[in-house]
C-alpha cells in the first residue's frame, strides 16, 4: 500500500529471447536446361522470409549470371560468387502474405541446355537476412567467415564445383542440407548448414574439407530472428 501521487518505478519486460527462426519449408531441384522451377509451394503466414540458393555451371570465358523470380514476389540478389566457373548466389524475397501454390524460378543468363543448375528455397516466419561472406577459389580451400550478428542465428551456404562430381565432406558441427553430385557434366551443387543456432560474436568458419584443389564459388548467408 502506498500513498497516492507516490511515484512508481515500472519495469516491463520485453518478453524472452528469441529463439532461433523456424524452417517452414526446403525444397530442392536439379536439373539442365537453362531454367529450373519448383513445384508448387504453400507457406501458412504473413511476411515469411524466403530464401533462394542458387548454384550453376558456366563458362570461365562469360561469367555466368542467375535470375530468381516467382510467387509474385520482388526477388533480390544478396550475393554472387562466379570469379571460377559457374556461380553460386543466394536471392531473398519477403511473401506479405501467404504463398499458395507459388512456383520459384531460377533462370540462367544464357538459353542453352548444356548448364546444369540446383535451386534450393526455404521459407522462414519471424526471420530477417543478418550477415554475408563470398568467395571463389581455384586449387585452394574455402574459408569463410561469417560472424553472427545476433543470438540463435542460422547460417546456411551454397557452393558450386567446376572441377569434379564429389560429395562434399564437412568439418565438425556442419550439415549437408542438399548435394547433386553430377556425373554427366563432371561437377557438385551442394547446400550446407551449420548445424546449432549462433551465439552473436560468435564466427562460423564455413568450408569443406574434400575433395581438395577444385574450382569453387561459394556464398553463405546467417539468417536472424525477427
Amino acid at each position: 500500500m502506498i500513498a497516492v501521487g507516490t511515484a512508481v518505478d515500472l519495469m516491463v519486460s520485453s518478453g524472452p529471447p528469441a529463439g532461433a527462426p523456424q524452417m517452414e519449408l526446403n525444397v530442392s531441384v536439379d536439373g539442365t536446361n537453362f531454367q529450373l522451377s519448383t513445384p508448387p509451394i504453400t507457406t501458412t503466414s504473413a511476411n515469411e522470409l524466403l530464401v533462394a540458393l542458387v548454384a550453376s555451371d558456366g563458362a570461365t570465358s562469360n561469367p555466368q549470371l542467375m535470375t530468381v523470380s516467382g510467387g509474385g514476389l520482388n526477388w533480390t540478389l544478396l550475393r554472387r560468387a562466379n570469379a571460377s566457373a559457374g556461380t553460386a548466389e543466394i536471392w531473398t524475397a519477403v511473401a506479405p502474405a501467404p504463398l499458395v501454390n507459388a512456383v520459384i524460378k531460377s533462370t540462367a543468363n544464357a538459353s542453352v541446355n548444356v548448364f546444369h543448375q540446383s535451386l534450393t528455397v526455404m521459407a522462414f516466419p519471424s526471420a530477417a537476412i543478418g550477415e554475408l561472406t563470398f568467395g571463389s577459389g581455384s586449387r585452394n580451400q574455402p574459408s569463410l567467415p561469417l560472424d553472427a550478428s545476433a543470438d540463435s542465428s542460422l547460417m546456411f551456404a551454397v557452393g558450386f564445383d567446376a572441377d569434379k562430381p564429389a560429395s562434399r565432406t564437412l568439418p565438425a558441427g556442419q550439415i549437408s542440407v542438399h548435394e547433386w553430385v553430377d556425373n554427366n557434366a563432371n561437377c557438385t551443387f551442394w547446400v550446407q548448414a551449420v548445424a546449432d543456432p549462433m551465439v552473436s560474436g560468435d564466427t562460423a568458419l564455413i568450408t569443406f574439407t574434400a575433395p581438395t584443389r577444385d574450382a569453387w564459388n561459394m556464398v553463405a548467408v546467417e539468417i536472424v530472428p525477427r
